[in-house]
């Protein structure tokens, strides 16, 4: 995905859904996570991730409080609308922030 997002010449928000990661993240969780962070794209913009796992939401937030990239970028939501919507909120934020 991140290949692919790369050749864009826009900016990208990204919506992913997650519910059965933790069979995923075999070894050190937060290695790979950081290796996941350093893979973003710089024209990525957000990266939303739905999920209601317990697990998924925690390390998520651990990771958003620890690292800056993921903090700048990341989100969490407990559905698709609410992922679109935080989307949205974003892209009026910066668009604010561009014209201030």
């Amino acid at each position: 995905m991140s290949t692919e997002i790369k050749t864009y010449s826009h900016n990208v928000d990204v919506i992913v859904e997650l519910e059965n990661i933790p069979s995923l993240l075999k070894g050190s969780a937060v290695s790979q996570l950081q290796q996941l962070t350093r893979a973003i794209p710089d024209n990525v913009r957000t990266i939303v991730i739905v999920t209601h796992n317990p697990f998924v939401r925690t390390v998520n937030t651990i990771l958003f409080q620890i690292m800056p990239k993921a903090r700048e970028s990341g989100a969490l939501a407990s559905s698709v609308e609410e992922a679109r919507a935080i989307i949205a909120e974003r892209r009026v934020q910066r668009h604010d922030a561009q014209d201030g």
